[in-house]
Parts: C-alpha cells; sequence; structure tokens
C-alpha cells in the first residue's frame, strides 16, 4: 500500500477521537457518528491531507455544524493545511476550536529535529512578529528554535492575540 493510500482510522481514547492517517480521497467519514454535543478531536495523528481530503473534511464538519468541536494537538501537516484553506476549520468555534497544536523545532546545540504542543495562550505578538515559548530539545536539553518554514500557521492567531 503506498503512502497516499493509508488507512485512515478514528479511534476512541477516553474523551477524545483520535484521528490517524491521511486523509485523501480513500477518507470515509460516514461510519463515524458521535453521538455527544461537545467533541474532542486528537488531531496528532493526521500526516497529511490532499486537496480532495479537504472537500471530504470539510463535507465531514457540515454534518457536525450543530457541535461544538475542539481541536487538539493539531498536528503540523493538519495546521499547515488549516492556514492555507481556514475553511477546514469546524463552522461552530473556528480559530477558538484549536485548543493545542504540534510545532517542529530544531535544537541550536546538536541539530535534532523535536516536536512540542502548544497552545494558542503560548504565542505572543511583537510588531508584525509571532513567538512562542522555548522549547528544550528532547535529546540534549539545549534550546530548540522553530524554522521560519514552519512557523507560517502561527499568524492564525495574531490577530486574535492582538485584539486581546
Amino acid at each position: 500500500m503506498s503512502d497516499t493510500q493509508r488507512k485512515f482510522s478514528i479511534d476512541r481514547r477516553g474523551e477524545f477521537y483520535c484521528f490517524d492517517g491521511i486523509i485523501n480521497e480513500h477518507t470515509n467519514f460516514r461510519k463515524f457518528e458521535p453521538k455527544e454535543k461537545l467533541l474532542k478531536f486528537d488531531l496528532s495523528g493526521i500526516s497529511y491531507i490532499n486537496s480532495i481530503g479537504c472537500k471530504t473534511w470539510i463535507q465531514f464538519f457540515d454534518t457536525l455544524k450543530d457541535r461544538e468541536v475542539e481541536f487538539h494537538r493539531v498536528s503540523t501537516a493538519m495546521m499547515t493545511g488549516i492556514s492555507m484553506l481556514p475553511g477546514l476549520l469546524p463552522p461552530s468555534g473556528g480559530r477558538e476550536s484549536i485548543k493545542s497544536f504540534k510545532l517542529p523545532f530544531c535544537c541550536v546545540n546538536c541539530d535534532a529535529d523535536n516536536e512540542a504542543v502548544v497552545t494558542p495562550s503560548d504565542l505572543a505578538v511583537v510588531h508584525d512578529s509571532v513567538f512562542t515559548k522555548l522549547v528544550a530539545c528532547q535529546f540534549c536539553g539545549n534550546p530548540a528554535t522553530l524554522t521560519e518554514a514552519n512557523s507560517e500557521f502561527l499568524y492564525l492567531f495574531a490577530y486574535e492575540i492582538v485584539d486581546d
């Protein structure tokens, strides 16, 4: 099975529905029928979403428009998609639906790739730049930095922070 056909799954783990895999033309949300009024989705397992997957995702969330939705641990792939197409956010909550998301960091000492979960409250805006909390490398403990290429979606939250 190729990477673009990797199986997509939704599993219940505690209070979260955990999404795992690739969202594309093979993804089927029709069998997923949650009953809760508040839906908490862990999106850390989404590794890729293509244009047809975006359409499928939006159609799925149209069926949930009367529900409150929270996104937790949103993967970098999904955050990149949301930054290009804000319609991927649930209609019921918009940006406020994102409770936490993953950011990729690179260690300044050992050059190791790291990932950290941050919340919108971890962000700060200085002039026209958005910053996040300092992250320590999980391998050597030295500071890790966010590369500019991986920080574009932080600007989704910039206006919200400035308006507070």
